[in-house]
């Protein structure tokens, strides 16, 4: 939808399916080149794209917003996933004990390159054990990412 709404506004920047169900790739209408006048157009480039993005989500819904996140809110904690996918027994793709399947994007290839990745490797390859500070209000002594979403779900900007 969003890339038939560029079109059709005359736009040039590629729209894509990202990982995350709640993520969207843009890609400048042209590559960067190694000129420095190309590099210090970037910023401008984002910020075009991001307008683009807000004119799109304002056409769907009038008092919508984008909102930019670096990684979803509360990623693998409680029922973070609106609405509830249910018990992550039910993972067919990731097998992950803190991340629902629901939270992969659809389209065919993510879930599929999620499922392959675990058994290629036979388990979580993202199994990360990352300690943290342990002070009164602290109940885990460590993060525990087990599913791709916890990397390839991240703002790689």
């Amino acid at each position: 939808m969003l890339q038939k709404f560029e079109n059709e506004h005359n736009g040039s920047n590629g729209w894509h399916h990202e990982y995350g169900r709640w993520m969207v790739e843009a890609i400048p209408s042209a590559p960067y080149t190694n000129q420095l006048g190309s590099l210090l157009n970037a910023e401008d480039n984002m910020a075009l794209r991001r307008k683009k993005l807000q004119a799109f989500v304002k056409h769907i819904d009038p008092t919508g917003e984008a909102v930019t996140v670096s990684v979803f809110p509360l990623l693998g904690v409680g029922d973070y996933f609106t609405p509830n996918a249910g018990n992550v027994a039910g993972n067919h793709a990731s097998m992950s004990v803190h991340s629902h399947d629901e939270v992969i994007n659809p389209h065919p290839r993510f879930p599929t390159l999620t499922r392959h990745i675990r058994q290629r490797h036979g388990f979580p390859v993202t199994a990360i054990h990352a300690p943290i500070y342990k002070d009164t209000n602290t109940t885990e002594e460590d993060i525990y990412a087990d599913a791709s979403v916890f990397g390839m779900g991240q703002c790689c900007l």
